[in-house]
């Protein structure tokens, strides 16, 4: 976690809802909203983190001396009935690019996942990174990562969906 609670916001370009913006009236923010869409600074992405890099987390935690942060499974999302929002620093040669958040585990495809707002220049996909796991002050992993689709799943998308086909109710 990074101490500056800034970097946890996101912007709806950074999202990737620019294509929702309309700018044809006026509104609270249309002048930086305008600046955001022209020069964005992030993007939302997925991470595909390392597995083995995973198991090292869990290992440690039957072994001698300190141990790395508990890593639940399958996600942080809910914590004795509270939600408990995780974020994680993201790096590339030591330099912060983003912020990890939303962890989870896809049993489908057997993959440790998580959203990332990403500076834009890392952003392809297939590019390697690091996930720095473990709040300061405690012991640390370094967890590699790869850039990965968004959204990430492969079938079942219902975008091309007839939905005239759909029956209906008919009220009497």
């Amino acid at each position: 976690m990074h101490p500056d609670i800034k970097l946890r916001y996101r912007n709806p370009v950074e999202l990737g809802w620019s294509k929702m913006i309309n700018f044809n009236h006026d509104f609270v923010g249309k002048e930086a909203l305008k600046k955001l869409v022209d020069n964005p600074k992030r993007m939302m992405v997925t991470l595909s983190w390392n597995k083995e890099n995973i198991l090292d987390i869990h290992a440690s935690q039957y072994e001698q001396g300190e141990p790395y942060p508990n890593m639940d499974v399958p996600s942080d999302k809910s914590y004795h009935g509270y939600y408990q929002y995780h974020d994680d620093q993201v790096l590339k040669d030591r330099k912060l690019i983003g912020i990890s958040s939303s962890r989870t585990y896809s049993y489908y495809y057997r993959e440790m996942v998580s959203l990332c707002s990403i500076d834009i220049e890392y952003g392809d996909i297939g590019t390697e990174v690091i996930i720095l796991w473990g709040d300061p002050g405690t012991r640390q992993k370094e967890i590699q990562a790869t850039v990965t689709r968004f959204p990430f799943f492969d079938e079942g998308r219902n975008q091309d969906v007839d939905v005239t086909k759909i029956p209906r109710i008919l009220k009497k």
